[in-house]
């Protein structure tokens, strides 16, 4: 499972030169942890001795979490929060249309000229407001993806580094308002940690997601299996 993170961390290529690199140099030998950190580093070409510090010596732990909340308002003006913070947003008045020519009455008509109904303009559509904020528990800090799906298909990737985890334990997406709402947001989108405590809390959708309390009876069924197997063997 940490080796699966670290391939993660610094690419499959990465990965299989620093293990090649390990297993050429200490092939039948008695290498310390110590050197199989070294070993790495140099086959590998990278520098991931926070990594080996962090899981192979200490007992720091990593949940991921995303909150999703997004709604559609009036254009907004006053103090806005937005992606960088708060900012003075100021709507200038749109102006108002010419009103249209009267039509002349024909040559010989006495008739009143009659009156047109003014068609209204159509109000444009609003836009959607995002607040997309991802958390973090547990004082392992590892760069995680991030990537924000909207209705019509298209994708925004975010990556949580670790220095940006230094300050906080968590962040706002820096996504502005829109006319498309959000249909999705994943937590390592491709899956290749291993580490985080609890994974259910790891995607949003804005839908409902029918197949969650299938998932979560299958766990219960494998863990209510699993006391029966002990029962009828060792503590029967």
């Amino acid at each position: 499972m940490v080796l699966r993170s670290l391939q993660a961390i610094v690419g499959d290529k990465a990965f299989l030169a620093g293990m090649r690199h390990y297993s050429a140099q200490w092939r039948y030998r008695h290498p310390y942890p110590e050197d199989f950190y070294a070993a790495f580093n140099e086959g590998s070409g990278e520098d991931v001795d926070w990594y080996f510090a962090d899981l192979f010596e200490s007992t720091a732990t990593v949940d991921w979490s995303v909150d999703v909340q997004q709604s559609r308002t009036p254009a907004l003006k006053g103090l806005v929060l937005g992606a960088q913070g708060f900012a003075k947003v100021e709507v200038p008045e749109s102006p108002k249309p010419d009103p249209a020519p009267e039509p002349e009455p024909e040559a010989g008509s006495n008739s009143p000229k009659s009156a047109t109904p003014e068609e209204e303009p159509a109000e444009p559509p609003l836009d959607w407001v995002y607040d997309v904020v991802v958390s973090r528990k547990g004082t392992l800090r590892l760069p995680v993806e991030i990537e924000v799906r909207f209705t019509d298909g298209t994708t925004r990737p975010f990556e949580w580094t670790r220095e940006a985890q230094e300050a906080t334990t968590w962040w706002r997406l820096p996504l502005e308002p829109g006319p498309k709402k959000i249909d999705r947001v994943l937590i390592d989108p491709a899956r290749r940690y291993y580490l985080d405590g609890n994974m259910a809390d790891n995607q949003w959708y804005a839908g409902k997601d029918l197949v969650a309390p299938l998932r979560w009876s299958e766990r219960v069924f494998t863990q209510y299996a699993h006391l029966l197997h002990w029962y009828s063997s060792l503590g029967g």
